[in-house]
């Protein structure tokens, strides 16, 4: 039987069915276009008096559950409920999403920086400052043996906290179970050691890449609001590289992408200075996921150019490997 459109919405908003869920989307289908919500319910009614409470819940059930495993236009295919396991479910229980634990990406910035300090603690280990830090020496002494660093150029790192990339890189490292202190010093674990043999450098890499995406802080150390939103939603960051990744692709793209389909990210983001709310959202975006994140791990190509008219500079991102690291399967 066909919804009639005088009748209350079934979905029980109070309004009348033609002012409610008449006119909701169809399911994503690549376009802009919007079918009628009814052409998936004309098998539903919302004559109470030809139905008993186990039959209409029956039908609110079904109802609900067409509704969160639909496609969406705003999550660019995903269903509500696809995107609520992206956010929320462990890596391990995601039954749509599969890691290739045997790729390594060409040049992974932050397993090189994580090996040169693994090489430096040794089987000695290295003492730790009184702070807790790695000591400065050995700071210089990492970065001069992770050439892909050196664009960094520091004046002069006063201390492991400065020297962001490899305090970030320890930290996970401690997270992740493989340095550990013991007695004032860094040393490796029994687990440390293991994977830092030659034929296990993929595994070493996939471990530490998803404790930087589901265990580390990216929001430390920037002058930007908690957003954590941005590090929560790093899956459905991917899958837009494994989208569209195969062109080379202005930032603003993605993280237009990433507004659509979480507008609540921009209420942490307020106008202020030469910036909007929206653009502050935006160099969050670009600092904590393409910069920190991407770029750090090696899985996009990214070109760098300034901008005369701002302090943040522009960049071109392409990730032609990106489905070699991950698959979605929608």
């Amino acid at each position: 039987m066909k919804i009639s459109r005088n009748t209350p919405c079934p979905c029980g908003s109070g309004k009348k069915y033609k002012h409610c869920c008449y006119s909701k989307a169809q399911p994503y289908n690549g376009t802009t276009q919007k079918e009628p919500w009814t052409e998936r319910v004309t098998h539903f009614t919302v004559d109470r008096d030809t139905l008993t409470d186990e039959e209409f819940a029956a039908i609110m059930e079904q109802m609900h559950l067409e509704r969160n495993t639909r496609p969406l236009k705003e999550f660019l295919g995903l269903s509500a409920s696809q995107m609520s396991d992206l956010l929320n479910q462990p890596l391990e229980s995601l039954k749509f999403v599969t890691f290739n634990e045997q790729w390594l990406p060409k040049h992974p910035v932050a397993l090189e920086l994580f090996i040169s300090l693994a090489e430096a603690i040794g089987e000695e280990g290295i003492k730790a400052t009184n702070r807790g830090n790695i000591p400065v020496k050995i700071c210089m002494e990492v970065l001069a043996n992770t050439p892909r660093l050196r664009f960094l150029k520091p004046i002069r790192i006063r201390s492991e906290t400065k020297f962001k990339e490899l305090y970030s890189v320890r930290t996970m490292g401690e997270t992740a179970g493989l340095i550990e202190r013991s007695e004032s010093r860094f040393i490796l674990t029994e687990r440390g050691h293991e994977l830092m043999q030659p034929d296990r450098k993929a595994e070493l890499f996939h471990t530490m890449f998803k404790t930087y995406a589901t265990r580390y802080n990216w929001g430390f150390p920037d002058n930007f609001p908690e957003a954590d939103l941005i590090q929560t939603g790093w899956l459905f960051s991917l899958y837009c590289l494994t989208l569209f990744g195969s062109e080379l692709r202005h930032n603003r793209f993605y993280s237009e992408k990433f507004f659509e389909a979480f507008p609540m990210a921009l209420n942490e983001f307020h106008a202020g200075g030469e910036f909007t709310g929206e653009q502050q959202f935006q160099n969050c975006y670009n600092l904590r996921f393409f910069l920190r994140f991407a770029n750090f791990w090696g899985i996009i190509h990214l070109h760098m150019r300034e901008h005369p008219y701002s302090k943040w500079p522009i960049y071109e991102i392409k990730a032609p490997d990106i489905n070699n690291l991950i698959q979605f399967h929608i």
